[in-house]
C-alpha cells in the first residue's frame, strides 16, 4: 500500500528531558508502550506497543485476574480506570502484595472499558 507509513507496533518520539531505559513502561499522551532500547536525551525513543511483557510494576494492593484490563497511572499498572491510560490486559493473575505483573500490551489503543 502506497500510503502506509509503518505497521504501528511501535511509536517513536524524540527524548527531550530524561534518558529512557529499555524495558521500562511509558505513556506518551494516550499511547502506552514499553521502551525497546536505552535512549539518551536528543535521540529517538522507540515504544513497543504490542506484545507480552513480564514483570511490569503494578499497584501492590490490586488483586488481578488473568484478562483484567490494566491502566498506566504514570508510575505503575493498576485496575483503576480514572484518567489513567489503557495499557492492556493481565497475562496472569496477581494476588495482593505482589508488585509486578505480566502484561499483554495493547498500546493505549483507546479501548473503552466500563468503569
Amino acid at each position: 500500500m502506497k500510503n502506509m507509513k509503518r505497521d504501528g507496533t511501535t511509536f517513536e518520539f524524540v527524548v527531550a528531558t530524561t534518558a529512557r531505559v529499555a524495558g521500562t513502561p511509558e505513556a506518551v499522551g494516550k499511547i502506552f508502550g514499553i521502551h525497546a532500547k536505552d535512549t539518551a536525551i536528543g535521540d529517538v525513543a522507540v515504544l513497543q506497543r504490542t506484545g507480552v511483557f513480564k514483570d511490569i510494576l503494578c499497584l501492590s494492593t490490586d488483586v488481578v485476574a488473568a484478562g483484567d484490563p490494566l491502566f498506566w497511572d504514570g508510575t505503575r499498572l493498576t485496575l483503576v480506570v480514572g484518567t489513567n491510560v489503557f495499557a492492556g490486559w493481565a497475562d496472569i493473575a496477581k494476588a495482593t502484595a505482589i508488585t509486578v505483573i505480566d502484561l499483554i500490551c495493547a498500546g493505549g489503543q483507546g479501548v473503552k472499558v466500563a468503569s
